[in-house]
């Protein structure tokens, strides 16, 4: 942990959640390394502003059963449902990453690769990239999601987003 800054940082390694009982063996992740900062003044106006998120060869077991009971679900599956909201993230990292899904209850698989990175483009600007590369029920699929420089991202502006994705002949 490095707090005594206005974008404090810390890193954790080795990181693993175990499948729970119900879901068999194994872990549902395993993360190599985590790396997160957090700007300090945006949280006084109740805004959250990661200038990093950094995730080092992760791996992702996901499952749910044909009842709908899913490894993902924490708590009271009963509780009252409420959207997520996310942080700004300015620098979103994946490198090296493996996802494996299997829902009983929409009959879907999924196994493959997935890796993030924001590049500069000629004019200094940049556009952000999260790729995906694997099978999906057995056919080849394909996912390429573009957006916006993250580096100028706000909470109080919309993002720009496009996605390229390709599962067998379906486009």
């Amino acid at each position: 942990v490095h707090p005594w800054s206005l974008k404090p940082r810390a890193e954790a390694a080795k990181i693993r959640v175990s499948q729970p009982a119900w879901a068999g063996d194994g872990q549902m992740v395993t993360v190599n390394r985590l790396a997160v900062q957090i700007e300090i003044l945006p949280l006084f106006k109740r805004q959250i502003v990661l200038p990093l998120l950094q995730i080092d060869s992760p791996n992702v077991d996901l499952r749910r059963e044909l009842s709908g009971r899913a490894n993902w679900t924490f708590g009271d599956p009963d509780r009252k449902k409420t959207p997520i909201k996310l942080p700004a993230i300015r620098r979103f990292v994946i490198n090296n990453g493996q996802v494996r899904y299997d829902d009983r209850q929409r009959k879907m698989t999924f196994t493959g690769t997935v890796s993030s990175n924001e590049t500069a483009a000629g004019d200094g600007r940049g556009t952000f990239q999260l790729k995906g590369d694997g099978t999906l029920n057995g056919a080849r699929f394909l996912a390429l999601i573009t957006g916006g420089p993250l580096l100028n991202i706000s909470p109080n502006r919309p993002y720009p987003i496009g996605a390229d994705i390709r599962a067998g002949t379906t486009r």
